[in-house]
């Protein structure tokens, strides 16, 4: 069985919001429209091979709205998306119990609270499914431009997005405050949700979260929220895998990915199909002295805690500034306003969101044998596309293909019960170890070998 994991679904291609891409990106004519086409033909490809299984993270479904809008291409998406998995062509893989509907939900609070809370923020994006929160934009702080500040009128856009009452409000330490109010965020919710069923006003969490439980059904809010609802219902009843164990008893996460990657020609690959020469000669002149300085400066950000990809692009800026402004000789008056700096930062960006999904990989099929993963990345010159020659390049692919290889050799350790069935992997005796534990107080008896079968005994 062949297995698939690609980035093409990825709701970062779909996110208007997205403040940290490339303004590259933002320039792009129609570069979503692709991505959308892109994304037909390989679930179609997949349709008709045979031996071919596609796995989708709940980020990629939940979350996005090439399936949600009213159009007869997202209408499109989507039944191909449904066809798969009834024809057992695809799943989806989940954590905690949640479906697609559960995950945008979580999403859109916390999408909310990142706006409202009191404290500024980093320039993480919202939900993409809520159009109105994607417009809502701050300011970026003139001494850092990682932090944004929030206006008073763009709260009160978030809440009225949310719940359909304007009303300014603040987050701070688990609180809603506004006026003399202080209500903990989980009783301000249900508050919400019993005003809207009692006065019928609904903003999109509302509308969506009491439509989706059928408490509640108007004929004003047939539109998009029962468009959404209703493809929230048939994706909710489509095939759940929970994510691989591998990841999470192997303690990995998206740094070690990136740890992992750093060491490899795919660095220099991921290069290769970003940095376009008509931009920033002087970084295609210095490739490997540009590369060296990137990995170290992916190397110093090894102690993120509890890193996710968010974290990853927020460190991104500070590291790229810090070890690669030097190397290329850029001056502070015109690092900005240079291409180099643009380019700088799609390159690393561009990594963070290939190792993100090469993570992701690992979460739905971990290191199951015939595994092709596929990265499409987008590059740097205006009006090109990713599957277009590069002007100094013939190589350039348009797709990065990776099997999980990469990651299946660094496995040092396998646990078996005693019927020979192998019930983990892992990279070290430690983790070897407690997984044989844990299994042992369930009641079954397991063995720890090592790479060439031995049984080690303990």
């Amino acid at each position: 069985m062949h297995k698939i994991y690609s980035n093409l679904s990825d709701s970062v291609h779909y996110n208007r919001s997205a403040a940290y891409l490339s303004p590259d990106i933002k320039e792009y004519y129609g570069y979503a429209a692709r991505r959308a086409q892109q994304l037909r033909n390989e679930m179609e490809s997949v349709l008709q091979n045979g031996d071919c299984v596609m796995g989708f993270t709940l980020n990629q479904i939940a979350d996005n709205p090439v399936f949600y809008q009213n159009t007869p291409e997202s209408e499109e998406l989507f039944q191909l998306l449904e066809k798969l998995v009834r024809e057992k062509k695809a799943f989806i893989s989940t954590y905690n119990g949640h479906t697609a509907s559960s995950y945008a939900i979580n999403g859109m609070i916390s999408s909310w609270k990142r706006i409202c809370d009191d404290q500024t923020d980093d320039l993480r994006y919202v939900s993409s499914l809520i159009d109105a929160l994607a417009d809502i934009s701050g300011d970026i702080d003139p001494d850092n431009e990682m932090i944004i500040h929030y206006s008073d009128n763009a709260r009160r856009a978030a809440h009225n997005a949310m719940f359909g009452i304007d009303r300014l409000v603040m987050i701070s330490e688990g609180n809603v405050n506004w006026n003399s109010h202080s209500v903990p965020i989980g009783i301000y919710i249900d508050d919400m949700k019993k005003r809207s069923r009692e006065e019928e006003v609904f903003g999109y969490y509302t509308g969506l979260c009491l439509l989706h439980g059928h408490e509640v059904y108007l004929d004003r809010m047939a539109g998009r929220y029962r468009l959404v609802c209703d493809r929230f219902s048939i994706a909710d009843e489509m095939e759940y895998r929970p994510n691989e164990a591998f990841v999470n008893e192997n303690h990995m996460t998206i740094l070690s990915v990136i740890q992992e990657i750093i060491k490899t020609d795919v660095l220099e690959r991921i290069f290769t199909e970003t940095i376009d020469s008509a931009l920033e000669k002087r970084i295609r002149k210095r490739k490997d002295e540009f590369l060296s300085a990137s990995r170290t400066a992916f190397e110093k950000m090894a102690d993120v805690e509890a890193p996710n990809r968010s974290k990853m692009y927020e460190r991104a800026f500070a590291t790229m500034e810090e070890y690669l402004k030097p190397i290329m000789g850029y001056k502070d008056n015109s690092y900005q306003r240079n291409a180099g700096y643009r380019l700088v930062m799609s390159f690393f960006f561009q990594v963070i969101d290939f190792c993100y999904n090469f993570f992701n990989c690992l979460l739905t099929f971990g290191v199951q044998e015939n595994v092709e993963f596929r990265f499409y990345p987008y590059h740097t010159q205006k009006g090109n596309t990713s599957d277009e020659s590069a002007p100094f390049d013939k190589t350039r692919k348009g797709v990065i293909v990776l099997s999980n290889e990469l990651i299946r050799r660094r496995i040092l350790y396998t646990v078996s019960d005693n019927s020979g069935r192998q019930t983990g992997s892992y990279i070290n005796f430690e983790y070897a170890k407690a997984a044989k534990e844990k299994a042992q107080k369930n009641g079954t008896e397991c063995h720890i070998a090592d790479q060439n079968g031995c049984i080690i005994p303990l």
